[in-house]
């Protein structure tokens, strides 16, 4: 269900052997995260890592960032989501391979939002219902002028990338291959800064992909209102910790809640789906109050997607990775 490399990139570079060393650039709203790997028998050797806020030079920092780390300059993945991406589990009629992509590029707008000229945009197969006369089909779209922006970004900076692949795709293929599969749909939630995605898990594959307009970023804004002081991340919330009751953190939290209820309650309504259990992954992984206060709120129980476990690190580099394991859950996912 890896359907990243197959996106219609709008470059094309001569690339060099690209060979066992890998980088994936978690590309969000507010940072990069940078992850580079070396491919083992069955996984992936973390090498090495970064972590950029994004800012008015990029490029520069990004060209810095691989001399002082020494990352390869191709055989670059760029993970992608937010508003200039879409996930979407569709039914498609029945009809040869070779000509659904063609089909699909005069029919997309029937399924997402955009016109194919505004978009990159790929199909994978999950089933087919003879029956019917239907396909069950992923589709992944990218905004082409975010895309296009990004790449011009990484070129100025002397970097190559080689694939493209989008964060919820990363997460579900992770999930799928290494933990344990259920009768049951499960839900990921993966909370960004800016925004969050829920990504619904249901009959071994990636059955929902929805964002959340609410990110930590909300939360914070509103405990700085309560609390009267800046709270910028998470560990300036656990820094707050007594004098900030677990009722105003539950206030604080409430529309980033409300949302995810909606896409729960929406996949229970209309396709009579019952989730019972969320991963979490992103900044909240770091924060014991947020993983106290939600399951409370949702009437869920939460479970952290702990995804370092899977991977080998070269020495040292597992200690400073641990605290920041949910920042870069779609950077290792995307190794993949």
């Amino acid at each position: 269900m890896d359907i990243g490399h197959k996106f219609n990139l709008p470059f094309k570079f001569d690339l060099p052997k690209l060979g066992s060393r890998k980088v994936v650039i978690d590309w969000g709203s507010s940072s990069l995260k940078i992850v580079s790997a070396s491919k083992q028998k069955d996984s992936y050797l973390i090498t090495d890592f970064a972590y950029k806020k994004t800012g008015d030079n990029l490029s520069l920092d990004l060209s810095r960032i691989w001399e002082e780390k020494n990352f390869p300059l191709a055989n670059i993945t760029v993970a992608l989501d937010g508003a200039s991406t879409l996930v979407r589990v569709v039914d498609f009629p029945l009809m040869d391979k070779k000509l659904i992509r063609e089909s699909l590029g005069y029919e997309l707008p029937k399924y997402v939002p955009f016109s194919s000229d505004e978009v990159y945009f790929d199909y994978h197969v999950l089933g087919k219902d003879d029956s019917r006369g239907m396909l069950k089909l992923i589709i992944a779209v990218v905004k082409k002028v975010s895309l296009d922006e990004k790449v011009g970004l990484l070129k100025f900076a002397g970097l190559m990338p080689s694939k493209v692949t989008l964060g919820p795709v990363s997460l579900a293929n992770l999930f799928l291959k290494s933990f344990p599969q259920q009768e049951k749909p499960v839900a990921i939630l993966d909370m960004g800064f800016s925004y969050s995605m829920v990504i619904i898990i249901y009959k071994n594959s990636l059955y929902l992909s929805r964002e959340l307009k609410r990110g930590a970023k909300d939360i914070f804004t509103r405990i700085s209102n309560i609390l009267g002081k800046k709270v910028d991340n998470f560990e300036d919330l656990e820094n707050n910790k007594d004098s900030l009751e677990d009722s105003f953190l539950a206030d604080a939290s409430s529309d980033l809640v409300e949302e995810i209820k909606i896409s729960l309650d929406y996949l229970e309504t209309k396709e009579n789906l019952l989730v019972d259990k969320v991963y979490v992954t992103g900044g909240i992984i770091s924060s014991e109050r947020i993983k106290r206060v939600l399951p409370q709120a949702l009437g869920i129980e939460l479970f952290p997607l702990s995804i370092l476990k899977y991977f080998s690190c070269a020495s040292g580099v597992q200690e400073e990775l641990n605290p920041l394991e949910g920042n870069f859950a779609v950077a290792l996912s995307s190794l993949l």
